[in-house]
């Protein structure tokens, strides 16, 4: 069963780069270290080192491009689950406000119904405060928004 180099991974083609530096490397000594005519010589460098050189010199650039790649797919998977953690983050907040509002009313309506003036004003302080950082939360998102739509002209 053979393997195409589609199927390598990036540990894979590394380490074949390596072997084949290794090889060069080997058929380097060898050319140092033998009596060898001119034109043999050259043919070991040119079509022995150089020819191995260059090969493993491609394969590191593949196995650099797929770990670039692998990066580049696990950070847009990191950055869709953030941007969906943030709309659920964004759910849960509103709800919040929503059981806060729902207090407030529960607590205004048995104010209301027990007579008591000092709760009802309590009670009313609570809600009127609750819808005013409501608003102050809800003007600052629009001067945020606006403030965005003038950077993006610039």
């Amino acid at each position: 069963m053979s393997t195409t180099l589609k199927e390598l991974t990036a540990d894979d083609l590394a380490q074949l780069a390596d072997r084949y530096t290794r090889i060069s490397t080997r058929l380097f000594e060898f050319r140092l270290t033998h009596a060898l005519s001119p034109e043999e010589e050259r043919l070991v460098r040119v079509e022995g080192e150089q020819r191995l050189d260059a090969l493993a010199n491609v394969l590191r650039g593949q196995a650099i491009a797929l770990t670039v790649k692998d990066a580049g797919l696990k950070a847009d998977a990191l950055r869709e689950a953030l941007e969906s953690a943030y709309g659920t983050l964004e759910k849960l907040s509103k709800v919040r406000d929503v059981i806060g509002l729902v207090t407030n009313l529960v607590t205004l309506g048995g104010a209301v119904l027990s007579g008591n003036g000092g709760a009802i004003v309590k009670a009313l302080r609570a809600f009127r405060s609750k819808g005013k950082d409501e608003n102050e939360e809800s003007e600052e998102s629009q001067e945020s928004q606006e403030q965005d739509g003038d950077g993006e002209g610039s």
